[in-house]
Protein backbone atom coordinates (compact mmCIF):
# COMPACT_ATOMS: atom_id res chain seq x y z
CA UNK A 1 0.00 0.00 0.00
CA UNK A 2 2.92 2.14 1.12
CA UNK A 3 4.44 1.23 -2.48
CA UNK A 4 1.47 2.00 -4.19
CA UNK A 5 0.74 5.77 -2.79
CA UNK A 6 4.64 6.05 -3.49
CA UNK A 7 3.74 5.76 -6.96
CA UNK A 8 1.01 7.73 -7.12
CA UNK A 9 2.57 10.70 -5.58
CA UNK A 10 5.25 10.46 -8.12
CA UNK A 11 2.94 10.05 -10.79
CA UNK A 12 1.22 13.20 -9.20
CA UNK A 13 4.32 15.11 -9.76
CA UNK A 14 5.25 13.79 -12.53
CA UNK A 15 2.02 15.84 -14.14
CA UNK A 16 2.40 18.96 -12.12
CA UNK A 17 6.12 19.12 -13.79
CA UNK A 18 4.56 18.26 -17.29
CA UNK A 19 1.38 21.13 -16.27
CA UNK A 20 3.75 23.62 -15.12
CA UNK A 21 6.20 22.98 -18.07
CA UNK A 22 3.53 22.94 -20.77
CA UNK A 23 2.33 25.86 -18.73
CA UNK A 24 5.93 27.67 -18.96
CA UNK A 25 5.97 26.89 -23.25
CA UNK A 26 2.67 28.37 -23.10
CA UNK A 27 3.56 31.72 -21.49
CA UNK A 28 6.97 31.89 -23.78
CA UNK A 29 4.77 31.55 -27.07
CA UNK A 30 2.20 34.15 -25.89
CA UNK A 31 5.30 36.66 -24.50
CA UNK A 32 6.92 36.29 -28.33
CA UNK A 33 3.72 36.54 -30.48
CA UNK A 34 1.73 38.78 -28.55
CA UNK A 35 2.61 42.67 -29.35
CA UNK A 36 1.59 43.80 -25.60
CA UNK A 37 4.48 41.92 -23.80
CA UNK A 38 6.87 42.17 -27.04
CA UNK A 39 9.91 43.92 -26.56
CA UNK A 40 9.52 47.89 -27.19
CA UNK A 41 9.70 48.47 -31.01
CA UNK A 42 10.12 52.20 -32.08
CA UNK A 43 7.88 54.08 -35.10
CA UNK A 44 9.64 54.37 -38.04
CA UNK A 45 9.97 58.38 -39.26
CA UNK A 46 6.99 60.05 -40.87
CA UNK A 47 6.59 60.81 -44.54
CA UNK A 48 5.03 63.91 -45.72
CA UNK A 49 2.12 64.24 -48.25
CA UNK A 50 1.00 67.41 -49.96
CA UNK A 51 -2.38 69.05 -50.48
CA UNK A 52 -2.74 70.29 -54.23
CA UNK A 53 -6.28 70.09 -54.14
CA UNK A 54 -6.25 74.09 -53.91
CA UNK A 55 -3.60 75.16 -56.36
CA UNK A 56 -4.62 76.50 -60.06
CA UNK A 57 -2.73 78.13 -62.70
CA UNK A 58 0.31 76.81 -60.95
CA UNK A 59 -0.37 73.39 -60.54
CA UNK A 60 2.65 71.88 -61.78
CA UNK A 61 5.60 74.54 -59.94
CA UNK A 62 3.58 73.87 -56.57
CA UNK A 63 4.39 69.60 -57.72
CA UNK A 64 7.47 71.17 -57.97
CA UNK A 65 8.40 72.75 -55.67
CA UNK A 66 6.55 69.56 -53.27
CA UNK A 67 8.32 66.79 -54.98
CA UNK A 68 11.72 68.99 -53.76
CA UNK A 69 10.37 69.67 -50.30
CA UNK A 70 9.73 65.82 -49.70
CA UNK A 71 13.44 64.83 -51.34
CA UNK A 72 15.30 67.23 -49.24
CA UNK A 73 13.11 65.56 -46.08
CA UNK A 74 13.73 62.25 -46.98
CA UNK A 75 16.33 59.87 -44.95
CA UNK A 76 17.40 56.29 -44.78
CA UNK A 77 17.60 53.77 -47.59
CA UNK A 78 13.89 52.59 -47.50
CA UNK A 79 11.42 53.51 -50.53
CA UNK A 80 9.53 55.73 -49.50
CA UNK A 81 6.01 57.15 -50.42
CA UNK A 82 4.87 60.59 -51.57
CA UNK A 83 1.16 61.43 -51.72
CA UNK A 84 0.24 64.43 -53.79
CA UNK A 85 -3.56 65.02 -52.92
CA UNK A 86 -5.55 66.41 -55.73
CA UNK A 87 -8.83 66.84 -54.43
CA UNK A 88 -12.19 65.29 -54.75
CA UNK A 89 -13.15 63.46 -58.02
CA UNK A 90 -15.22 64.22 -60.52
CA UNK A 91 -16.75 63.87 -64.26
CA UNK A 92 -17.51 67.44 -66.25
CA UNK A 93 -18.06 67.38 -69.91
CA UNK A 94 -17.25 63.76 -70.35
CA UNK A 95 -14.05 64.04 -69.17
CA UNK A 96 -12.40 62.31 -65.16
CA UNK A 97 -10.76 64.59 -63.33
CA UNK A 98 -10.69 66.53 -59.81
CA UNK A 99 -12.34 69.61 -58.71
CA UNK A 100 -15.57 71.16 -59.21
CA UNK A 101 -17.05 72.13 -62.38
CA UNK A 102 -16.15 75.77 -62.51
CA UNK A 103 -12.47 74.44 -61.20
CA UNK A 104 -12.11 70.90 -62.67
CA UNK A 105 -8.09 70.26 -63.40
CA UNK A 106 -8.66 67.02 -65.99
CA UNK A 107 -6.35 64.06 -65.92
CA UNK A 108 -4.57 65.12 -68.26
CA UNK A 109 -2.90 68.18 -66.25
CA UNK A 110 -3.03 65.94 -63.54
CA UNK A 111 -0.38 64.03 -64.76
CA UNK A 112 1.60 66.74 -66.00
CA UNK A 113 1.74 68.29 -62.78
CA UNK A 114 2.59 64.77 -61.02
CA UNK A 115 5.30 64.66 -63.88
CA UNK A 116 7.14 68.13 -62.48
CA UNK A 117 6.58 66.34 -58.97
CA UNK A 118 9.12 63.67 -60.04
CA UNK A 119 11.12 66.21 -61.69
CA UNK A 120 11.38 68.14 -58.40
CA UNK A 121 12.60 65.14 -56.62
CA UNK A 122 15.08 63.82 -58.79
CA UNK A 123 16.54 67.30 -59.03
CA UNK A 124 17.25 67.60 -54.98
CA UNK A 125 17.20 63.81 -54.05
CA UNK A 126 20.32 62.37 -52.71
CA UNK A 127 22.19 59.57 -54.84
CA UNK A 128 20.12 56.32 -54.13
CA UNK A 129 16.99 57.40 -52.48
CA UNK A 130 13.77 56.14 -54.02
CA UNK A 131 9.79 56.91 -53.95
CA UNK A 132 6.86 56.57 -55.38
CA UNK A 133 4.59 59.13 -56.24
CA UNK A 134 0.64 58.63 -55.82
CA UNK A 135 -2.17 60.62 -57.19
CA UNK A 136 -4.16 60.99 -54.19
CA UNK A 137 -8.10 61.42 -54.46
CA UNK A 138 -10.98 61.90 -51.96
CA UNK A 139 -15.02 61.20 -52.16
CA UNK A 140 -16.29 64.62 -51.06
CA UNK A 141 -19.35 64.56 -52.33
CA UNK A 142 -19.24 62.08 -54.51
CA UNK A 143 -22.75 61.18 -55.04
CA UNK A 144 -23.15 64.80 -56.33
CA UNK A 145 -19.69 64.52 -58.67
CA UNK A 146 -20.67 61.39 -60.25
CA UNK A 147 -24.19 60.29 -61.38
CA UNK A 148 -23.88 56.61 -61.26
CA UNK A 149 -21.65 53.53 -59.61
CA UNK A 150 -20.90 53.01 -62.99
CA UNK A 151 -19.16 55.61 -64.07
CA UNK A 152 -17.60 55.83 -60.56
CA UNK A 153 -16.17 53.08 -61.42
CA UNK A 154 -14.79 54.40 -64.91
CA UNK A 155 -13.37 57.07 -62.52
CA UNK A 156 -11.54 54.51 -60.77
CA UNK A 157 -9.94 52.97 -63.71
CA UNK A 158 -8.92 56.69 -65.44
CA UNK A 159 -7.33 57.18 -62.28
CA UNK A 160 -5.18 53.86 -62.98
CA UNK A 161 -4.35 55.41 -66.64
CA UNK A 162 -2.67 58.49 -64.80
CA UNK A 163 -0.61 56.38 -63.03
CA UNK A 164 0.92 53.55 -65.56
CA UNK A 165 1.59 56.77 -67.71
CA UNK A 166 3.39 57.91 -64.57
CA UNK A 167 5.29 54.71 -64.43
CA UNK A 168 6.45 54.89 -68.19
CA UNK A 169 7.39 58.71 -67.81
CA UNK A 170 8.98 59.17 -64.34
CA UNK A 171 12.51 59.16 -63.64
CA UNK A 172 14.49 56.21 -63.11
CA UNK A 173 13.83 55.67 -59.66
CA UNK A 174 10.71 57.14 -59.46
CA UNK A 175 7.75 54.82 -59.27
CA UNK A 176 3.94 55.37 -59.50
CA UNK A 177 0.97 54.75 -57.05
CA UNK A 178 -2.56 55.34 -56.34
CA UNK A 179 -4.09 56.96 -53.05
CA UNK A 180 -7.78 57.74 -51.95
CA UNK A 181 -8.89 59.27 -48.91
CA UNK A 182 -11.85 57.73 -48.40
CA UNK A 183 -14.03 57.82 -45.51
CA UNK A 184 -18.27 58.63 -44.58
CA UNK A 185 -17.61 61.95 -43.99
CA UNK A 186 -17.07 63.00 -46.94
CA UNK A 187 -20.42 61.61 -47.98
CA UNK A 188 -22.24 60.36 -45.57
CA UNK A 189 -24.62 58.52 -47.94
CA UNK A 190 -22.09 57.45 -50.81
CA UNK A 191 -20.82 54.37 -49.40
CA UNK A 192 -21.95 52.38 -53.04
CA UNK A 193 -20.21 55.46 -55.12
CA UNK A 194 -17.43 55.25 -52.89
CA UNK A 195 -16.81 51.06 -52.96
CA UNK A 196 -17.21 51.92 -56.98
CA UNK A 197 -14.47 54.30 -57.37
CA UNK A 198 -11.86 52.01 -55.53
CA UNK A 199 -12.88 48.90 -57.40
CA UNK A 200 -12.43 50.34 -60.68
CA UNK A 201 -8.80 51.73 -59.26
CA UNK A 202 -7.59 48.91 -57.23
CA UNK A 203 -6.25 45.66 -58.36
CA UNK A 204 -4.81 46.92 -61.69
CA UNK A 205 -0.92 46.69 -60.91
CA UNK A 206 -0.59 49.43 -59.29
CA UNK A 207 -0.56 49.94 -55.16
CA UNK A 208 -3.99 51.53 -53.99
CA UNK A 209 -3.50 53.32 -50.62
CA UNK A 210 -6.92 54.06 -48.55
CA UNK A 211 -5.69 57.22 -45.87
CA UNK A 212 -9.30 57.70 -44.99
CA UNK A 213 -10.62 57.31 -41.61
CA UNK A 214 -13.55 55.56 -40.09
CA UNK A 215 -15.74 58.23 -39.44
CA UNK A 216 -17.78 58.35 -36.49
CA UNK A 217 -18.15 54.53 -36.47
CA UNK A 218 -17.92 53.40 -32.49
CA UNK A 219 -16.27 53.57 -29.72
CA UNK A 220 -14.70 56.78 -31.52
CA UNK A 221 -17.96 58.18 -31.77
CA UNK A 222 -21.61 57.31 -31.78
CA UNK A 223 -22.43 55.62 -34.71
CA UNK A 224 -20.99 55.12 -38.48
CA UNK A 225 -22.32 57.93 -40.64
CA UNK A 226 -25.12 57.56 -43.18
CA UNK A 227 -25.45 54.29 -45.17
CA UNK A 228 -21.67 53.05 -44.11
CA UNK A 229 -21.22 50.32 -42.67
CA UNK A 230 -18.18 48.87 -40.65
CA UNK A 231 -17.89 46.16 -43.88
CA UNK A 232 -18.23 48.60 -45.95
CA UNK A 233 -15.14 50.79 -44.82
CA UNK A 234 -13.35 47.43 -44.58
CA UNK A 235 -13.79 47.14 -48.32
CA UNK A 236 -12.73 50.42 -49.23
CA UNK A 237 -9.60 49.89 -46.99
CA UNK A 238 -8.83 46.32 -47.52
CA UNK A 239 -10.29 44.74 -50.96
CA UNK A 240 -8.08 43.48 -53.46
CA UNK A 241 -4.90 46.06 -54.12
CA UNK A 242 -5.73 47.86 -51.46
CA UNK A 243 -3.10 48.79 -48.53
CA UNK A 244 -5.18 50.46 -45.59
CA UNK A 245 -3.02 53.41 -44.12
CA UNK A 246 -5.97 54.46 -41.66
CA UNK A 247 -6.12 58.33 -40.22
CA UNK A 248 -4.98 58.17 -36.05
CA UNK A 249 -5.46 61.83 -34.61
CA UNK A 250 -7.82 60.87 -31.56
CA UNK A 251 -8.30 58.15 -28.64
CA UNK A 252 -10.76 55.69 -29.97
CA UNK A 253 -10.04 55.78 -33.73
CA UNK A 254 -7.72 52.88 -33.62
CA UNK A 255 -9.85 51.01 -31.60
CA UNK A 256 -12.88 51.35 -34.18
CA UNK A 257 -9.85 50.40 -36.68
CA UNK A 258 -9.65 47.29 -34.77
CA UNK A 259 -13.71 46.98 -35.11
CA UNK A 260 -13.69 47.39 -38.91
CA UNK A 261 -10.92 44.90 -39.29
CA UNK A 262 -12.55 42.47 -36.78
CA UNK A 263 -15.79 42.68 -39.19
CA UNK A 264 -13.65 42.04 -41.96
CA UNK A 265 -12.01 38.73 -40.53
CA UNK A 266 -15.03 37.22 -39.70
CA UNK A 267 -17.20 37.91 -43.06
CA UNK A 268 -17.33 34.59 -45.05
CA UNK A 269 -15.25 33.93 -47.57
CA UNK A 270 -13.07 36.44 -46.65
CA UNK A 271 -10.27 35.25 -45.10
CA UNK A 272 -9.62 32.06 -46.56
CA UNK A 273 -8.31 30.04 -42.83
CA UNK A 274 -6.03 32.77 -42.13
CA UNK A 275 -6.98 34.74 -39.15
CA UNK A 276 -6.62 37.69 -39.07
CA UNK A 277 -6.20 38.09 -42.27
CA UNK A 278 -6.80 42.34 -42.67
CA UNK A 279 -3.82 44.17 -43.10
CA UNK A 280 -2.38 47.73 -42.05
CA UNK A 281 -0.27 49.65 -44.19
CA UNK A 282 0.86 51.89 -41.44
CA UNK A 283 -0.76 54.72 -40.57
CA UNK A 284 -1.71 58.41 -41.57
CA UNK A 285 -1.50 61.55 -38.91
CA UNK A 286 -1.08 64.99 -38.38
CA UNK A 287 1.88 66.31 -35.78
CA UNK A 288 0.71 66.78 -31.98
CA UNK A 289 -1.82 69.75 -32.02
CA UNK A 290 -1.94 70.41 -35.15
CA UNK A 291 -6.44 70.39 -36.09
CA UNK A 292 -6.44 69.62 -32.38
CA UNK A 293 -4.58 66.04 -32.92
CA UNK A 294 -4.08 64.10 -29.44
CA UNK A 295 -1.34 62.05 -30.87
CA UNK A 296 1.89 62.73 -32.59
CA UNK A 297 2.96 60.69 -35.97
CA UNK A 298 4.92 58.19 -33.32
CA UNK A 299 1.89 57.81 -31.25
CA UNK A 300 -1.01 56.98 -33.77
CA UNK A 301 1.55 54.66 -35.09
CA UNK A 302 2.05 52.93 -31.61
CA UNK A 303 -1.83 53.43 -30.50
CA UNK A 304 -2.42 51.49 -33.30
CA UNK A 305 -0.24 48.42 -32.68
CA UNK A 306 -1.60 48.29 -29.47
CA UNK A 307 -5.28 48.51 -30.49
CA UNK A 308 -5.29 45.70 -33.18
CA UNK A 309 -3.00 43.39 -32.06
CA UNK A 310 -1.91 43.05 -35.65
CA UNK A 311 1.00 43.49 -37.80
CA UNK A 312 1.32 47.49 -39.04
CA UNK A 313 3.68 48.12 -41.24
CA UNK A 314 6.28 50.71 -40.95
CA UNK A 315 4.73 53.48 -42.76
CA UNK A 316 3.47 56.77 -41.30
CA UNK A 317 2.31 59.46 -44.03
CA UNK A 318 2.31 62.77 -42.10
CA UNK A 319 -1.11 63.78 -43.53
CA UNK A 320 -1.29 67.61 -45.42
CA UNK A 321 1.79 69.36 -43.31
CA UNK A 322 0.86 73.03 -44.68
CA UNK A 323 -2.97 73.02 -44.19
CA UNK A 324 -4.09 71.43 -40.96
CA UNK A 325 -4.36 74.30 -38.59
CA UNK A 326 -0.66 74.21 -37.18
CA UNK A 327 1.03 77.57 -36.35
CA UNK A 328 5.09 78.07 -36.99
CA UNK A 329 7.19 77.66 -40.19
CA UNK A 330 7.75 74.64 -41.80
CA UNK A 331 11.11 75.95 -43.23
CA UNK A 332 13.78 73.98 -42.18
CA UNK A 333 16.00 73.49 -44.99
CA UNK A 334 19.81 73.06 -43.64
CA UNK A 335 20.95 70.59 -45.85
CA UNK A 336 23.15 71.92 -49.66
CA UNK A 337 21.47 71.25 -52.46
CA UNK A 338 22.58 67.38 -54.23
CA UNK A 339 26.27 68.22 -56.13
CA UNK A 340 26.69 71.50 -54.52
CA UNK A 341 24.55 72.38 -57.06
CA UNK A 342 22.51 76.16 -56.41
CA UNK A 343 18.71 75.16 -56.75
CA UNK A 344 16.08 76.71 -59.06
CA UNK A 345 12.56 76.58 -58.45
CA UNK A 346 9.61 78.08 -60.25
CA UNK A 347 7.88 80.87 -58.37
CA UNK A 348 4.15 81.03 -58.68
CA UNK A 349 3.22 82.26 -62.55
CA UNK A 350 0.50 84.45 -61.72
CA UNK A 351 -1.22 86.26 -59.21
CA UNK A 352 -4.43 85.42 -58.06
CA UNK A 353 -6.74 88.21 -57.44
CA UNK A 354 -8.57 88.62 -53.93
CA UNK A 355 -11.84 86.63 -54.28
CA UNK A 356 -14.62 85.05 -52.09
CA UNK A 357 -14.42 81.09 -53.02
CA UNK A 358 -17.95 79.98 -52.60
CA UNK A 359 -17.22 76.05 -52.88
CA UNK A 360 -13.94 75.10 -52.17
CA UNK A 361 -12.32 72.15 -51.43
CA UNK A 362 -11.89 70.47 -48.24
CA UNK A 363 -8.53 70.63 -46.59
CA UNK A 364 -9.16 68.43 -43.74
CA UNK A 365 -11.69 66.11 -42.39
CA UNK A 366 -15.31 66.82 -40.72
CA UNK A 367 -13.42 66.20 -37.45
CA UNK A 368 -11.81 69.24 -37.63
CA UNK A 369 -14.05 71.80 -39.72
CA UNK A 370 -17.35 70.94 -40.48
CA UNK A 371 -19.67 72.04 -42.19
CA UNK A 372 -16.65 74.00 -44.57
CA UNK A 373 -18.71 77.30 -46.10
CA UNK A 374 -16.55 79.49 -47.92
CA UNK A 375 -13.08 80.43 -48.29
CA UNK A 376 -10.81 83.50 -49.15
CA UNK A 377 -8.00 83.64 -51.14
CA UNK A 378 -5.25 85.84 -52.74
CA UNK A 379 -1.88 85.59 -54.28
CA UNK A 380 1.18 86.68 -56.17
CA UNK A 381 3.94 84.97 -56.78
CA UNK A 382 5.74 85.12 -54.24
CA UNK A 383 3.03 84.38 -51.48
CA UNK A 384 -0.44 82.65 -51.54
CA UNK A 385 -3.23 83.11 -48.64
CA UNK A 386 -6.03 81.29 -47.99
CA UNK A 387 -8.67 82.17 -45.38
CA UNK A 388 -11.59 79.02 -44.58
CA UNK A 389 -14.67 79.48 -42.67
CA UNK A 390 -17.15 76.75 -41.53
CA UNK A 391 -18.03 75.21 -38.25
CA UNK A 392 -15.77 73.79 -35.42
CA UNK A 393 -16.17 70.16 -36.23
CA UNK A 394 -16.81 66.79 -34.76
CA UNK A 395 -15.99 66.68 -31.31
CA UNK A 396 -13.44 63.57 -31.07
CA UNK A 397 -14.76 62.90 -27.13
CA UNK A 398 -18.32 62.82 -27.88
CA UNK A 399 -18.64 62.68 -31.48
CA UNK A 400 -21.09 65.72 -31.08
CA UNK A 401 -20.38 68.95 -33.84
CA UNK A 402 -19.15 71.26 -32.47
CA UNK A 403 -20.61 74.52 -30.99
CA UNK A 404 -18.05 76.72 -32.32
CA UNK A 405 -17.01 78.33 -35.31
CA UNK A 406 -13.65 77.74 -36.91
CA UNK A 407 -11.32 80.19 -39.21
CA UNK A 408 -8.15 78.64 -40.73
CA UNK A 409 -5.68 80.56 -42.08
CA UNK A 410 -2.73 79.13 -44.43
CA UNK A 411 0.03 80.89 -45.92
CA UNK A 412 2.45 80.14 -48.41
CA UNK A 413 6.08 81.76 -49.33
CA UNK A 414 7.73 80.88 -52.48
CA UNK A 415 11.53 81.16 -52.95
CA UNK A 416 13.81 80.72 -55.68
CA UNK A 417 16.04 78.90 -54.15
CA UNK A 418 14.43 76.55 -52.09
CA UNK A 419 11.86 75.18 -51.28
CA UNK A 420 8.58 76.98 -50.51
CA UNK A 421 7.84 77.77 -46.87
CA UNK A 422 4.13 77.65 -45.21
CA UNK A 423 2.53 78.25 -42.12
CA UNK A 424 -1.29 77.48 -40.90
CA UNK A 425 -3.29 78.78 -37.95
CA UNK A 426 -6.56 78.10 -36.71
CA UNK A 427 -8.95 80.37 -34.54
CA UNK A 428 -12.24 79.07 -33.21
CA UNK A 429 -15.23 81.80 -32.28
CA UNK A 430 -16.88 80.05 -29.16
CA UNK A 431 -20.34 79.41 -29.37
CA UNK A 432 -20.81 80.74 -33.03
CA UNK A 433 -22.04 78.28 -35.19
CA UNK A 434 -20.34 77.89 -38.09
CA UNK A 435 -18.71 80.79 -39.58
CA UNK A 436 -19.06 82.32 -43.27
CA UNK A 437 -16.95 85.03 -44.93
CA UNK A 438 -19.23 87.69 -45.83
CA UNK A 439 -16.70 90.80 -47.12
CA UNK A 440 -13.03 90.49 -48.04
CA UNK A 441 -10.49 92.56 -50.19
CA UNK A 442 -11.37 91.73 -53.83
CA UNK A 443 -9.39 91.82 -57.39
CA UNK A 444 -6.20 92.31 -57.81
CA UNK A 445 -5.19 94.91 -55.33
CA UNK A 446 -5.86 92.66 -52.85
CA UNK A 447 -3.09 90.89 -53.78
CA UNK A 448 -0.45 93.46 -53.67
CA UNK A 449 -1.50 94.82 -50.25
CA UNK A 450 -3.83 92.91 -48.46
CA UNK A 451 -1.78 89.33 -47.90
CA UNK A 452 -0.41 90.07 -44.83
CA UNK A 453 -2.31 93.31 -43.31
CA UNK A 454 -5.83 92.27 -44.75
CA UNK A 455 -9.41 92.01 -43.03
CA UNK A 456 -12.10 90.02 -43.22
CA UNK A 457 -15.49 89.86 -42.10
CA UNK A 458 -17.26 87.23 -41.45
CA UNK A 459 -21.01 86.19 -39.59
CA UNK A 460 -22.25 83.30 -38.13
CA UNK A 461 -25.65 80.96 -37.88
CA UNK A 462 -26.35 81.95 -34.30
CA UNK A 463 -26.36 85.97 -35.64
CA UNK A 464 -22.66 86.34 -34.05
CA UNK A 465 -20.24 88.47 -36.78
CA UNK A 466 -16.79 89.85 -36.77
CA UNK A 467 -13.68 90.51 -38.70
CA UNK A 468 -10.55 88.72 -38.79
CA UNK A 469 -7.34 90.87 -38.57
CA UNK A 470 -4.73 88.88 -40.99
CA UNK A 471 -1.50 90.99 -39.62
CA UNK A 472 -2.43 89.46 -36.34
CA UNK A 473 -4.43 86.31 -37.35
CA UNK A 474 -7.05 87.47 -34.51
CA UNK A 475 -10.83 88.39 -34.24
CA UNK A 476 -12.77 91.08 -32.71
CA UNK A 477 -16.40 90.23 -32.49
CA UNK A 478 -19.05 93.30 -33.42
CA UNK A 479 -20.78 94.42 -30.70
CA UNK A 480 -24.84 92.93 -30.52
Amino acid sequence: MKEAVGRLHAKSVTTQRLVEAVAAVFALALLVTSPASAAPVDAPKPWRSYPLNQVEGNLAAQARQDGCDFARRQSGDRKALLILSMGRVNQHRGRFGVGTDNRFTPNGKVTDALLSAGRGYKQCRRPALKTDIAYGVNNFELTQQISSNRDARRAGKAQVKVAKRLARKLPRGIGSALAGDIEPGWDTRGSGRALSLTRGAAGEGEDYYNFGTSGQCPPFGTACQGNWTYFDIGRASQDEGIISLPEIYYPGQAQAWARVANKWDNAPGKCRRRLPCYDFGGVTSFPVGCAGATYTPRQSWLEMRRATRRTVERRIIYFNPRRVGCSGSSRSFAEPSPGGQRLSLPLMPTAVPGEIVKDPEPIVSDDVMSPLVNAWRAGTHTEYTWVYAGGGGIDPETGEPSEDGSLIITRERYWRHQPMTTSTEQIAVAGSGALRISDAPLGKGAARTELRAGELDFTSESGIAGTLDLSTATVNLSQP
